[in-house]
C-alpha cells in the first residue's frame, strides 16, 4: 500500500523539510499542501525538501486554474519538478477556499480543469506549445531549461462529468472531501 500525508500549509520550508524527511525515512509515498489563500506558495515552501530527500514526491493539492493561468501553473511546477529531480506532483481541481476568498465564480470547471491539465501535461523543452482550447491559451510557450522527468498531474475529482474527465486525460484522481457511499459508487 501507498500512503500520502498532507501537511499544513501554513508550516514554514524548515518544518515542511523536516516533516517530509520524516515522511521518507517511514516509506511515505508522497507528501502535499493546499493552495490556500493563506497559505505559503508551495513550491517555494517545498524546495528545500526537493533538494533533501532522494524518494519523496511533493506537490500542492487542489491548485486551479481560475486564479492562476495554466501556463503559470506549469512553469511552477517544472521549476519544483526540476528541483525535485523529476519526483513533483500536483492536483488540478476546479475549485475551493481560494476562489470563494477571490470572490472568483469558476465557469466551466470541468472543461476548465481539462484544458489547465493538457496544458501542463504538454509542457515541453523540446516543442514549442501552442495551445487554443474553449477556455485557456497559450502560444510560443517552451520550457527549454526542463531536464527532469515529467511531474504526474492528477485531477481533482468527485462528481461523474470530473471523474471522466479525469481519467481521459489526467494521470490519476484524488477525491476529497466524500464520504464512503459516495467514493464507493464513484469507484
Amino acid at each position: 500500500m501507498q500512503i500520502d500525508v498532507i501537511l499544513d500549509a501554513r508550516a514554514g520550508p524548515e518544518e515542511i523539510t523536516k516533516l517530509g524527511l520524516l515522511a521518507e525515512r517511514y516509506g511515505i509515498r508522497a507528501v502535499w499542501t493546499s493552495s490556500l489563500i493563506d497559505g505559503r506558495d508551495p513550491y517555494v515552501n517545498f524546495s528545500g525538501l526537493a533538494r533533501a530527500s532522494s524518494a519523496l514526491r511533493m506537490g500542492p493539492i487542489a491548485v486551479n486554474p481560475f486564479d492562476t493561468h495554466p501556463g503559470r501553473i506549469a512553469t511552477s511546477l517544472l521549476s519544483l519538478n526540476e528541483v525535485a529531480q523529476g519526483r513533483a506532483s500536483i492536483v488540478i481541481g476546479g475549485g475551493g477556499e481560494a476562489l470563494q476568498a477571490l470572490g472568483i465564480k469558476p465557469k466551466r470547471r470541468v472543461r476548465a480543469v481539462a484544458e489547465c491539465i493538457e496544458i501542463i501535461k504538454s509542457a515541453s523543452p523540446e516543442e514549442i506549445l501552442n495551445y487554443t482550447g474553449e477556455i485557456f491559451q497559450i502560444s510560443g510557450y517552451r520550457p527549454g531549461w526542463v531536464t527532469a522527468k515529467p511531474p504526474l498531474v492528477y485531477a481533482g475529482a468527485n462528481m461523474n462529468l470530473m471523474l471522466k474527465m479525469a481519467g481521459r486525460v489526467a494521470d490519476g484522481m484524488m477525491m476529497s472531501d466524500m464520504p464512503p457511499r459516495l467514493a464507493h459508487e464513484a469507484l
